[in-house]
């Protein structure tokens, strides 16, 4: 039996909603897809974007660090011309930084500026630098595996250069740390410091007259148009700076001298003077 027209029609229009449906469960399939992908995709690019963020903190905050002490080295000139532009160039490379030093349980000799490591026995020393004497350190290069510090010292005023020899391979004091090592050692500055802030507590005492006011009577003193409250101020008895009042006594000074108070700390708390206080040879 043929088909007429009307059933031909019917046909066709079953045939065409079979495939409309086919199609949108074919999209919706795929939008299911796309969503359930997304998802993740989504997460994944966010933690992305965290991880980046803190690797540029921590790179920028290693630049900074570099930076600081790529910018101390080279500014650095006293180096280059007490020890020539070769150990300057050394430094820079090494991102090398001066510091306080000890001569360990063995004397070291020191040698002048202009040794010749190759004819070093035939060479006389200026000096034996003995156990316990410190210096300030300035540098290194290796020779031959051997090591070569310079050492600045200070006698009667006058400042004296020299290098002593240490057979190791040593890596100095740099940005990068250094080695432990027997024959020399940092020195650890905090005691030193310690005397330094008495020191400062002093001088101010004396120069710039402290007034320790008892908490009581300390609202006169805050409420002043003639003093100024001192809020890092040093104990004369440990040589500690007292962060907080020790909320019996408070310290204040007048506001015209305040400037003079930053001045003598800024002279006394400076390190290359202690060192230099500490590096005196007789």
């Amino acid at each position: 039996m043929g088909w007429g027209d009307r059933e031909r029609a019917e046909y066709n229009k079953s045939v065409n909603r079979n495939k409309a449906s086919q199609r949108d469960w074919n999209n919706q399939r795929g939008n299911n897809k796309s969503k359930n992908s997304g998802g993740p995709g989504i997460g994944c690019l966010g933690l992305s974007v965290v991880i980046a963020g803190v690797l540029l903190l921590v790179l920028f905050g290693l630049f900074i660090k570099i930076a600081e002490v790529g910018f101390a080295t080279v500014s650095n000139i006293e180096t280059a011309e007490s020890f020539g532009v070769g150990q300057y160039l050394y430094n820079v490379i090494h991102l090398d930084r001066s510091a306080l030093f000890e001569i360990g349980p063995e004397p070291l000799a020191c040698y002048d500026v202009e040794f010749n490591l190759k004819e070093i026995e035939a060479i006389k020393p200026i000096m034996m630098l003995e156990s316990g004497q410190k210096f300030i350190y300035r540098g290194y290069k290796i020779i031959n595996d051997t090591t070569c510090v310079a050492v600045q010292l200070w006698q009667r005023g006058n400042p004296l250069f020299c290098y002593i020899i240490i057979p190791q391979h040593w890596k100095g004091k740099s940005f990068w740390g250094h080695d432990p090592i027997v024959a020399v050692f940092q020195v650890d500055m905090e005691p030193h410091l310690i005397n330094a802030r008495k020191e400062l507590f002093n001088r101010v005492a004396n120069e710039v007259e402290i007034k320790s006011i008892i908490r009581n009577e300390a609202n006169d003193y805050f409420d002043s148009k003639e003093y100024k409250y001192v809020s890092k101020i040093i104990s004369p008895q440990t040589g500690n700076y007292l962060t907080r009042p020790d909320r019996e006594i408070y310290h204040f000074v007048a506001k015209q001298n305040f400037k003079h108070v930053e001045e003598i700390e800024e002279i006394v708390m400076e390190e290359e003077r202690i060192w230099k206080s500490l590096a005196q040879i007789d």
